[in-house]
């Protein structure tokens, strides 16, 4: 058995199927032969005539109040409807303004009243609550700085509920650094966080500390070097990293001569020195390698032997180092001196 009911209780139809009616609420209510019943939610049958399209929207109730509003908008200040009237569940007046305020959550239904003067049912509302914000800061993740690079981070905050939540990051000495729900590229430290909303009912506020990790940084490999004459040449790190690569002229110097983000330096050469190569990552610094550089032909790079058997091995002198020599002199011995 089918009964359908209007909004005002009265049975206009026992079919299971509801036609031929006017724009309104409807609900029905299906019992079987034992006698058991169900009741539907409500139905709503627009009016489709000559009412303009208007932009009809709620806001929430929030902050634990009784604060929300209904609001109609034309599309043009002129285009206003004839009438206005909203009803609320009970289907009790509560208005007939384009804007109603200090609402509670609940079924809400607007009527306007058409160019022929008849009030139709033009849309219905559920005007929701947000509920009071709540923030879980037990969960948030902490990342360390690497070698004070500023690689830091302190994410994962958990949102439910509320408005749009603000965010204030502070420092340990209390400046303001940041207002994102997450705090990235930050260096080792004490760091406060303060979550709100617009309602600022409750603050959480709670204290999180970065920090530093150091890492043993390779120290560079580098060959000694030594030219026939005064050059200009370039001294290539061996095993190259992402980082900064210094160069001092002594084994415990402070400031180095030169830094360079590439795996060389290019030095000129004018005769025997000592230089020293660290590599650099943040604060983490290697050991020191220590690279000689020289100008000329030293004793333990000329050959000091021939044997021209036809055996292959040093049956030629190679003199072709004495170019780089002014007026040098020569001297052959045999065994016997």
């Amino acid at each position: 058995y089918y009964s359908w009911k209007d909004a005002g209780g009265n049975v206009v139809s026992t079919s299971r199927d509801l036609l031929n009616v006017k724009a309104g609420e409807y609900q029905l209510t299906a019992t079987n032969d034992a006698g058991c019943s169900s009741t539907s939610e409500l139905f709503l049958i627009e009016f489709i005539g000559t009412l303009p399209a208007y932009n009809v929207y709620g806001i929430a109730a929030a902050c634990g109040k009784d604060n929300g509003s209904l609001h109609i908008e034309p599309r043009d200040a002129e285009d206003l409807p004839n009438g206005i009237r909203w009803t609320n569940s009970d289907n009790e007046t509560i208005g007939t303004d384009k804007s109603i305020f200090n609402l509670k959550e609940g079924r809400y239904n607007l009527f306007l009243k058409n160019s022929e003067g008849c009030e139709v049912p033009y849309r219905t509302i559920m005007l929701t609550r947000i509920f009071a914000i709540e923030v879980n800061l037990s969960e948030v993740k902490i990342k360390d700085d690497i070698c004070n690079q500023g690689l830091g981070s302190i994410t994962n905050i958990i949102i439910k509920n509320g408005l749009v939540p603000t965010f204030e990051w502070r420092d340990r000495s209390g400046a303001i650094i940041s207002k994102e729900r997450d705090l990235l590229n930050i260096k080792p430290g004490v760091y406060d966080v303060t979550v709100s909303d617009a309602c600022a009912e409750t603050l959480y506020r709670k204290e999180f500390q970065v920090r530093d990790v150091s890492i043993n940084q390779n120290q560079p490999l580098i060959d000694d070097i030594r030219l026939c004459i005064p050059a200009k040449v370039r001294v290539n790190i061996k095993n190259p990293q992402v980082g900064i690569y210094k160069l001092f002229d002594g084994e415990r110097s402070i400031i180095p001569i030169k830094e360079n983000f590439n795996p060389w330096f290019d030095i000129d050469i004018k005769g025997e020195q000592s230089y020293y190569v660290s590599f650099s990552l943040g604060l983490c610094e290697s050991e020191r390698t220590k690279v000689n550089v020289g100008v000329g032909i030293t004793n333990a790079t000329i050959p000091n032997t021939i044997t021209p058997n036809g055996d292959g091995i040093n049956d030629y002198w190679n003199l072709s180092w004495l170019l780089y020599y002014n007026n040098p002199k020569v001297i052959i011995y045999n065994r016997l001196g």
